[in-house]
């Protein structure tokens, strides 16, 4: 709010004027984002920021105020003063508060001086398409031609483009945009110039002017009208085309002017390119989203029509009124509009915070020694967030707080307005957010990043924000690591791979040179001879014990149990015959049993009696040579059995434990065998030489060919890649802090605008006493190689060891005196 404005709400408290009468004088000096402002929507306004309070007529009775304004109907206000001038000042917008005025141009253009000719708007939009057909050109040819101009200039040995550099350079292109669109405003006989500093993002320094639309519109055609929007753009255009025009004259003969030069106008081009970016993003203020408007593409106010449509959707989808919700072709972009917003917004941030802020933080002096990086990177952190609370968070509050006192103000009985102060508290009736957490959250907030409090809070932060901590210690570049190889075996030199001394670096087991050693060579055919033997005499014994188990020597055995069945059916044969004599010889008993009474008694003769005991007597002498059949038929089924027994359990468990034990023998003498091939094998291995490392060969192999060589000579010299070495001494107490694979950074003397990147190889466990100080020597591995010129240069490094924070590193050197130097004077 200006102070126009707030003299016209001055006028009408003293005059005693309506809400209406107070609305007509004080839009006369609203500005264009409230050009179109309405007369309830401002007194709601006014109320939101405490500056005009509806009040309960009971409270406040019209009788009771001198310098009150009298009622007009519906529409009838009491006001109430508003603390002195110097308070009523200090009520300013969150885009005011962060503007400081640098100069007016009043004094000059009220008086006609220097008023450029209204033709240069004009000229430009004749200009246009060559204009762009020329930076379309020159940008191809400068970034993507055959021969690209852009490289060319990044092979320069000086840095082209520091942030810091970029920087001003970006300053610089905004200060002449904004005076070439002052200057053209001014050939429109708009005389109200003023130029201002904001603080982009907080921290970022960037000119601007007040920009008076309505004026434009009135003196101006529609193409002048386009040409003053898109101002900007077209002069960066101008920047990037004149800046490559002057670089393709300019190169031919790059050595008659310094450097310095060419890194301006490369700044200046990528310094446009990038704020040409910036400004046709389609949000806020800037000529993208003006350009939109203008075409018809993007309406007024799109921004705060997509987020109430997408808010409207989201409420309806929340609350499961599902019916309310229709997705039209409108709401579907508006949603998209805001997704790619939030994409960008949120790309944005990481930028400023990943890499801007620590650039910059880079390249601050170092006022605060290795510290000072940290420090800024912290103070522009708690500052970016400042801003994008002030900026942001302020406007969705009031958004939100708006939309709960027009709800309010709909429903308040009271008519009736004063005007107030922030510290006077409002009435039970009063509207507006002043009664809501959300309110006094913000005012808290707010009032806090205002006060002196604020400084002690960044202090604070600063020295107890975490950080990475790091040891630092004087680095020195040696030289690197050489081998001797030596001749392990009395051999002669066959061939040579790769000849030496080279400063050609070969890889980690390239083949250097081959050797031949005839006492190796006879011992290995021996004992593949002998391998060979013992695998063929494995390979019988295997067939043997496969026999025994399974072959020939097993079926054998099985004859045994047939020749035991045939000796078990012979025996059943001889019982069978014997079974049948002796009934025989039963049956003639009977016989002559009979006979003999017949005989007696005269019925047969004497003579058949003598041949029956006859025939008696050949089957008794038949059975006794059954017998004794019997008997060896017995005999044999015991030698059978004996020896099935003997063929197939005994013999055959001999001739398998004795086939095994020689297995046995073989497959262990088999294993020795190829235990002595294996290291005969890596013997003659070793008769091949090659590059144990990464690295060089130092000496000369051209004259070892066909050369014997005796065990211990030494054949040659390697040295190991990198050629160099760099080593840190750290301080003694740092020894437990420090550990291996730990990244380190590191700075030398001689190219001191360069950091080399790597990690802590190796500890000495013992330590280095310097000028009566004990050091750890530690070796560090780069990532990056340093060159041979580079033995002998002295720097420092730094080893990342954990978190710490500002306050902890101001304290721990004291706390390690205390606890060891004083103790240790102490009784």
């Amino acid at each position: 709010m200006s102070a126009s404005e707030w003299d016209a709400i001055l006028n009408a408290d003293s005059s005693g004027g309506s809400v209406d009468f107070l609305f007509s004088n004080c839009k006369n000096f609203f500005d264009t984002s409230r050009s179109e402002i309405k007369r309830d929507e401002y007194i709601s306004w006014l109320c939101e920021k405490g500056i005009l309070l509806p009040v309960d007529p009971h409270l406040y009775p019209t009788n009771s105020k001198t310098d009150s304004l009298s009622s007009n109907g519906s529409t009838s206000s009491l006001y109430q003063a508003n603390g002195s001038r110097t308070d009523r000042t200090k009520v300013t917008t969150s885009k005011e508060d962060r503007k400081i005025l640098l100069f007016s141009f009043n004094w000059i253009t009220s008086r006609g001086l220097l008023r450029p000719p209204r033709a240069l708007i004009s000229l430009q939009a004749w200009l246009f398409p060559l204009t762009v057909i020329l930076f379309v050109g020159t940008i191809y040819s400068f970034y993507f031609g055959v021969k690209p101009l852009a490289v060319l200039l990044s092979q320069r040995s000086d840095p082209l483009t520091g942030l810091s550099r970029l920087l001003i350079m970006l300053i610089v292109i905004n200060l002449i945009s904004v005076m070439i669109s002052i200057l053209l405003s001014y050939s429109l006989n708009i005389d109200d110039q003023k130029l201002y500093l904001r603080l982009k993002w907080g921290f970022l320094p960037r000119l601007a002017k007040e920009q008076n639309s309505k004026e434009i519109k009135q003196r101006a055609t529609k193409l002048e009208e386009l040409i003053l929007v898109a101002q900007p753009l077209l002069v960066r255009l101008y920047l990037v085309v004149f800046s490559i025009l002057y670089l393709y004259i300019y190169t031919p003969i790059p050595d008659t002017s310094p450097y310095s030069r060419l890194n301006i106008l490369v700044a200046i081009i990528q310094g446009a390119l990038a704020s040409m970016i910036i400004l046709l993003i389609p949000v806020r203020n800037t000529p993208g989203r003006r350009l939109l408007e203008f075409f018809g593409v993007m309406p007024k106010n799109y921004l705060k029509i997509s987020v109430k449509r997408t808010f409207t959707t989201f409420s309806h989808l929340f609350k499961g009124q599902f019916s309310q919700i229709s997705l039209s072709k409108s709401d579907i972009n508006s949603l998209l509009f805001l997704i790619a917003l939030l994409i960008a917004f949120t790309i944005k941030m990481l930028i400023l915070y990943n890499i801007l802020i620590p650039n910059i933080s880079a390249e601050v002096p170092q006022f605060a020694g290795h510290w000072t990086a940290l420090i800024v990177r912290i103070a522009l952190t708690v500052l970016l967030i400042r801003f994008l609370y002030l900026t942001f968070f302020t406007k969705l509050i009031a958004s939100r707080t708006s939309k709960k006192t027009d709800e309010l103000s709909i429903r308040a009985t009271p008519q009736s307005y004063t005007l107030g102060t922030p510290d006077e508290p409002l009435p039970n009736q009063s509207l507006g957010a002043a009664n809501s957490f959300l309110h006094s959250l913000h005012f808290g907030i707010t009032s806090f990043f205002s006060s002196k409090i604020f400084l002690a809070f960044i202090l604070i932060i600063i020295f107890l924000f975490p950080f990475r901590a790091s040891v630092t210690g004087s680095a020195n570049v040696t030289e690197g690591e050489s081998l001797d190889i030596r001749s392990t075996e009395t051999a002669v030199v066959k061939q040579i791979f790769q000849a030496g001394p080279s400063s050609i670096i070969f890889k980690k087991g390239t083949k250097i040179l081959e050797m031949y050693s005839p006492t190796l060579s006879s011992q290995l055919s021996q004992q593949m001879q002998l391998i060979s033997k013992l695998d063929s005499d494995i390979r019988t014994q295997r067939t043997l014990i496969q026999s025994i188990r399974t072959g020939s020597i097993k079926l054998e055995g099985e004859n045994r149990d047939e020749e035991l069945q045939s000796a078990y059916a012979m025996v059943q044969k001889v019982k069978s015959k014997i079974t049948s004599l002796q009934n025989q010889i039963k049956i003639q008993n009977d016989q002559i049993t009979k006979l003999r009474g017949l005989t007696k008694s005269g019925a047969i003769s004497e003579f058949q009696l003598q041949n029956l005991l006859s025939s008696q007597e050949a089957l008794t002498g038949e059975l006794e040579g059954a017998k004794s059949e019997l008997t060896s038929a017995l005999a044999d089924v015991t030698i059978a059995q004996r020896k099935q027994k003997i063929d197939q359990d005994v013999n055959s468990e001999e001739q398998l434990s004795k086939a095994l034990d020689e297995l046995s023998s073989a497959e262990s003498s088999l294993k020795v065998g190829k235990i002595a091939l294996e290291a005969l094998e890596a013997r003659i291995s070793k008769l091949t030489l090659v590059m144990p490392f990464d690295g060089v060969i130092s000496s000369n192999t051209r004259a070892l060919l066909n050369r014997t060589v005796t065990p211990g000579e030494t054949i040659l010299t390697v040295k190991a890649q990198p050629l160099t070495q760099t080593n840190a001494l750290i301080p003694e107490y740092d020894r437990a802090r420090v550990r291996t694979k730990l990244p380190c950074v590191l700075r030398l003397y001689s190219v001191s605008d360069q950091e080399f990147k790597g990690t802590v190889s190796s500890i000495s466990p013992s330590t280095v006493e310097l000028d009566g100080l004990q050091y750890v020597e530690l070796q560090i591995q780069l990532d990056d190689s340093l060159p041979t010129n580079f033995i002998g240069s002295k720097g420092y490094a730094k080893i990342d060891v954990g978190y710490t924070c500002i306050l902890l590193n101001l304290i721990s050197p004291i706390t390690r005196f205390i606890n060891v130097d004083l103790w240790s004077l102490l009784p």
